[in-house]
Formats: structure tokens, C-alpha cells, sequence
């Protein structure tokens, strides 16, 4: 507990709005589904750190993911069109700008799910696909 205390997250609240209003209010349409992204939990059994959080529209052509510091590298997202190409982009909590993930396009297998980039760093980072067109 004393160390959470001690976190910077409440100073990147300011860029919540930059990260959800991405794409307009399309926002709205997103379903919470933290079982979109594997893995999605911390192996401390009473970690404070190390989770992750997707949303996904159900025309599955937008995603929003949260992932905390301490999540395991070399997670995979499922949930998209299958054989589709994603435009994906990295998002700084800390200074709330965007940032190409990986070569900036991302492909979904045959059953829809999408290895992703290793991050950026050890810290917080927000994820945006979006189906390319």
C-alpha cells in the first residue's frame, strides 16, 4: 500500500482523454474484455502490477488496450478479423503522445489473433488497433 502511494498515475490522468477520444467517439462502442489479451494477469498472486486490459468494438474493427508495468512481453490479442491488417500504435501514459508499434501494422492469423511488439520500455503503455482499410 505505502508504495502505491508513491506512484505518478494520478499526473497521467491528463492524458486519459488524448488515449479514449482517440477516435472520436467511437469510444462508446467499445466492450470491455480483458480475456482479449493473453496474457492478461500478473503471476504474483497479490501483484499490484503487471495487468492488462483490452476493449474491442464488436464489429471488431477498433481496440483500446492498457497494459501495466510488469506485463509480460510477448502477449497475443484475439478477438480480431481473421487474416485482416491492423494499424497499431503505442501509447505514452506519461507524455500522451502516439507512436507506431512494431512496423505500424499489425496481422491477425487465421483465427483472429495478433502477436504483438514487444513495448516500448518497462512502463505503462496504452495500444490502439484499428482495422486498415
Amino acid at each position: 500500500m505505502w508504495e502505491a502511494f508513491q506512484w505518478n498515475s494520478a499526473n497521467q490522468m491528463q492524458y486519459l482523454k488524448t488515449f479514449a477520444l482517440s477516435e472520436g467517439r467511437r469510444y462508446q462502442d467499445l466492450v470491455p474484455d480483458a480475456d482479449l489479451i493473453s496474457p492478461n494477469a500478473t503471476p504474483q498472486s497479490k501483484g499490484f502490477l503487471g495487468w492488462a486490459f483490452c476493449a474491442r468494438t464488436p464489429a471488431r474493427d477498433f481496440f483500446l488496450a492498457y497494459f501495466e508495468k510488469d506485463c509480460p512481453n510477448k502477449s497475443m490479442m484475439r478477438g480480431a478479423v481473421p487474416y485482416a491488417a491492423y494499424k497499431a500504435d503505442w501509447f505514452d501514459p506519461r507524455t500522451g503522445q502516439w507512436s507506431p508499434a512494431g512496423a505500424g501494422r499489425l496481422t491477425a492469423n487465421v483465427w483472429g489473433w495478433i502477436t504483438l511488439p514487444d513495448f516500448p520500455s518497462s512502463n505503462d503503455w496504452g495500444l490502439k488497433l484499428t482495422l486498415a482499410k
